[in-house]
């Protein structure tokens, strides 16, 4: 067995683990929260946490109570269902992103509007948290930690929080039942993927990132269990489609839903449901480095596309010698792992590329990576993308190598995934002159930066750090940013490919034009991303808001961003 193989065998044990001792430990340390033992011995509690493998500070399982106390009777009584903003919410009641939203729907309501939070109350049969591993199956009181806090955060802040079962009749359970026997007769990913409700909405294909994001893979095996999950969130997704329905048709005056991301299941098929009934949806995340906050007016936050505005932006406010070395500080950032979810690429050893020369690196991304899933444009994804680079280059390129480098992530940060993309390459690679480094292996990815010709990108934001570093990637996904003129994206899987071959011919290959780069960079991470003030949003290995100060003072702390908002999303 190979190290690599080793490794992934022994991450799989250690969440198993993991899981069966969270399956105990969770559910006695959320009975003690509810009833108050947890804050008398919080290092007892944290204790117990980090031996059963719960990677949290037992603080966070109380936070509700404290966004509670922030927001002690901020809001209004109800003022009925007229000039409505609303709130989806399926985080969790201890998530920090419950801050996010009680901040913004006070700033709201302040302006003569009428934040409604819609929260999922054990709702639904299966949930976008759930994943292989994490969920109410396997883990006691899943939904319980998710929703139980809302009825304290209620009555401690009078926001209007209302629950979704409020929004499921007993005519709607007929017509369910009834979409539930077709939905029972799907044999096939392929008829779960193309699978209408009656009056046309496409739930299936809405549904489909969210089944491999399940698994943690980038294409369908076709198994069984496969198919079961498929068609259970597709059940679940029906009863969603009611609830959102029955909103929009009791509550006409509304202003705007302002949702969570944006991406998988439910938030598509709102997205969708929300077009059709002629109300706009913002869209909102974290996005790299603690107290971010990002969010676009009428599509997916995570899409990252701001063009129009950064247009309009530049027009007014050129591009500064001051921003010029904000984005140098950025890419040294990156450089050092600033700001990222895990440092996983700073090792390094020369002896693996002795010999090689002229090389071509080909960066993966995670197969699970949302940035990915289904982001296809002239592939069909991106496995399909890189066996077809390996088959093409065996067949036509002798003269320079391409190396294959799998992001380390897939091995070194731990999910309970088996679909490896690293053993796949192994297969598939007939010839000396391609060039296989695993997950595990320490190479530095801008140590292979600095030594090759140009990159091959599917979606990773290496293009762009490529770009900086003076190389040009041609782009085979849907990254954000696609067509740029820092980097090549060729239109149809033929010019992709002329493009390669012409690229590892070429003595000298286009440099990638660094101006654009800049305003491009400056904009995305400088004038886009916002930072809240008084409060983090949690990350990883974060303890959580022990202290969070009184909604008054986080409304003047963070009033020219809260104004900013208001101006884009309703001005």
């Amino acid at each position: 067995m190979t190290d690599s193989s080793k490794l992934k065998m022994k991450n799989i044990a250690f969440l198993k683990r993991v899981a069966r001792l969270k399956s105990i430990f969770l559910m006695f340390v959320i009975i003690c929260e509810r009833i108050g033992i947890t804050s008398a011995f919080p290092k007892m509690f944290n204790w117990i946490l980090s031996k059963s493998g719960i990677k949290k500070n037992i603080y966070i399982y109380s936070n509700y109570k404290r966004f509670g106390k922030a927001f002690k009777n901020a809001f209004q009584p109800d003022k009925g269902n007229k000039n409505v903003v609303l709130f989806p919410i399926m985080f969790g009641n201890n998530s920090n992103f419950n801050l996010v939203v009680l901040l913004l729907a006070k700033h709201l309501e302040t302006k003569g509007l009428h934040p409604v939070l819609l929260v999922c109350n054990s709702s639904f049969n299966i949930c976008g948290r759930e994943r292989i591993g994490k969920n109410r199956k396997d883990i006691p009181l899943f939904c319980y930690e998710c929703y139980g806090g809302y009825d304290k955060l209620k009555k401690l802040t009078n926001a209007d929080i209302r629950f979704m079962n409020e929004y499921i009749s007993s005519e709607n359970e007929l017509k369910i039942i009834d979409e539930y026997e077709k939905i029972d007769s799907l044999k096939t990913i392929t008829d779960c993927t193309n699978f209408k409700l009656s009056n046309g909405f496409e739930i299936g294909i809405l549904t489909k990132k969210s089944i491999l994001k399940f698994f943690y893979k980038s294409i369908f095996d076709e198994s069984e269990e496969e198919i079961w999950i498929y068609k259970k969130l597709l059940k679940a997704g029906l009863k969603f489609y009611y609830v959102i329905n029955n909103f929009l048709l009791r509550t006409p005056e509304i202003e705007k839903i302002i949702l969570h991301n944006g991406t998988l299941a439910f938030n598509s098929y709102l997205f969708d449901m929300a077009n059709s009934h002629g109300t706009e949806v913002v869209s909102y995340e974290t996005y790299l480095g603690n107290n971010s906050f990002i969010y676009k007016v009428g599509d997916e936050v995570m899409k990252l596309n701001w063009k129009e505005e950064m247009k309009a932006y530049y027009i007014k406010n050129p591009l500064r010698s001051q921003d010029v070395i904000n984005v140098d500080k950025f890419f040294d950032g990156l450089k050092q792992g600033k700001d990222m979810y895990a440092v996983l690429n700073k090792e390094h050893d020369d002896s693996k590329l002795a010999g090689i020369n002229k090389y071509v690196c080909l960066f993966t991304n995670l197969n699970f990576d949302t940035a990915v899933l289904d982001r296809n444009t002239i592939f069909n994804s991106m496995e399909h993308w890189i066996f077809e680079v390996i088959d093409f280059w065996q067949e036509n390129i002798k003269e320079t190598k391409l190396i294959i480098r799998v992001h380390p992530a897939e091995l070194k940060l731990i999910t309970p995934s088996s679909d490896f993309i690293g053993n796949k390459i192994k297969e598939r690679i007939k010839s000396s002159n391609v060039f296989l480094i695993d997950s595990h292996e320490k190479i530095n990815s801008y140590k292979l930066i600095e030594g090759m010709m140009f990159g091959l990108i599917y979606s990773s934001t290496i293009g762009i750090e490529a770009a900086y570093n003076g190389k040009m990637c041609i782009i085979a996904g849907d990254p954000y940013y696609k067509n740029e003129s820092f980097v090549t994206s060729p239109d149809s899987k033929d010019s992709y490919f002329e493009m390669v071959k012409k690229y590892s011919g070429m003595e000298n290959i286009p440099i990638p034009e660094k101006e654009s780069l800049y305003h491009f960079v400056n904009y995305i991470y400088f004038v886009r991303i916002k930072k809240f003030s008084g409060f983090h949003i949690q990350y990883r290995g974060h303890i959580g808001n022990q202290k969070i100060p009184d909604y008054n003072k986080l409304l003047i702390d963070n009033k020219t961003f809260l104004e900013e908002f208001y101006t884009e999303c309703f001005g």
